[in-house]
């Protein structure tokens, strides 16, 4: 067989391997009700934040395209724009927490259907298979000048404090993805503006990807699970939702108000509903209140060492004065507020960076 033959045996292959995904990403497109080209924007977004700009990249969309096609899909109330922490001029796109359980389902649809057209292959041929696929990837990612890694792309530089290539030696669990859990779901509610703050405090210069997961958007009933959290065996398909959501990330950031000397009681019933999704997991913890909510914190990490929980040294205590305050109990300056704790909200990333770290 001549090598001309077996190029186009090859290429053919190829060509024939992108009709199939193809037609399984429609497939499953249509399944959401939503375009092939938006589940291809969901998947672009389940690791990274990037801009307007960087999102047409990885794309390949021209920037009335791009401009387009978030626009569809932000009224679906799954992406949304967001500006940058380090200049609000600049505007980055997201998964919204709905987006973001929209990807978890529907990864496991894609790993499901494309796991059945490679049960012909052992371990060693589909590990041998994905390198030889990411080969051809990347050369192509750089004929095109696109930069694939998620924290370029997601406005998370290399490291904090480390150059490009030594981060990039760094593996971190979960892939470095940290939730930052707003734990208030209370009507009027401040939780989701400080807890902004802190995934974007965090996200400046690290090497993770911090996002944010909004109780109110998990919508969980008090625990209705008849047996424990610990069996790990659920019957209620919004616990299977909540777990595998969990599970996709390494690591956790609580964000909630101090009541009465305690922690809100939904951010209780979230962590009750589960046991090993958060086991060995490290986390930390910002609480707010007039005196900063250390009686809340103490409550909760009493609770997270129960869960076998790593808790880290560095939180954060936000005092809040009737003087931060509005007439209708909004912050006047949440930036001013939340300025002088900048360095601590860091060391949380460091410390996360180091707890996620696996063995090189």
């Amino acid at each position: 067989m001549s090598s001309s033959t077996v190029e186009l045996d090859l290429v053919d292959s190829l060509v024939q391997v992108s009709g199939v995904i193809q037609a399984m990403l429609k497939d499953l497109a249509e399944e959401y009700d939503a375009s092939a080209l938006q589940v291809r924007l969901l998947g672009v977004l389940r690791d990274r934040r990037p801009t307007m700009a960087e999102l047409g990249r990885l794309m390949e969309l021209d920037k009335s395209s791009t401009t387009g096609l978030v626009d569809r899909t932000e009224a679906r109330d799954v992406v949304r724009r967001m500006p940058d922490a380090a200049d609000g001029r600049v505007v980055r796109v997201e998964l919204t927490s709905q987006g973001r359980r929209l990807v978890e389902t529907s990864a496991i649809a894609v790993a499901s259907r494309i796991d059945s057209l490679l049960t012909d292959l052992d371990a060693g041929q589909r590990e041998a298979l994905a390198g030889m696929l990411s080969a051809v990837v990347g050369r192509y990612a750089k004929t095109k000048d696109i930069d694939l890694s998620a924290g370029t792309a997601a406005g998370t530089p290399a490291g904090r404090g480390e150059p490009p290539s030594a981060a990039g030696r760094r593996i971190f669990a979960k892939g470095g993805r940290v939730a930052v859990v707003i734990g208030s779901t209370r009507p009027g509610r401040i939780c989701p503006g400080i807890a902004r703050w802190v995934r974007d405090g965090l996200a400046e210069g690290s090497p993770l990807t911090y996002e944010l997961v909004d109780l109110a958007d998990v919508g969980l009933p008090m625990l209705d699970e008849p047996l424990m959290a610990a069996l790990h065996t659920y019957v209620h398909r919004h616990t299977e939702a909540w777990s595998s959501l969990v599970d996709g990330f390494g690591g956790f950031v609580f964000v909630f108000p101090q009541y009465n000397w305690g922690y809100p009681a939904v951010l209780k019933n979230a962590l009750d509903f589960l046991f090993d999704e958060w086991s060995d997991k490290p986390a930390s913890m910002v609480s707010y209140g007039t005196r900063g909510g250390n009686r809340g914190v103490a409550q909760l990490a009493s609770v997270l060492q129960g869960l076998d929980m790593h808790q880290l040294d560095a939180h954060l205590e936000v005092k809040i004065t009737h003087d931060d305050v509005d007439a209708d109990w909004q912050l006047r300056d949440l930036r001013g507020l939340m300025a002088p704790y900048l360095a601590q909200a860091r060391l949380i990333d460091t410390q996360m960076a180091e707890a996620l770290t696996l063995p090189a």
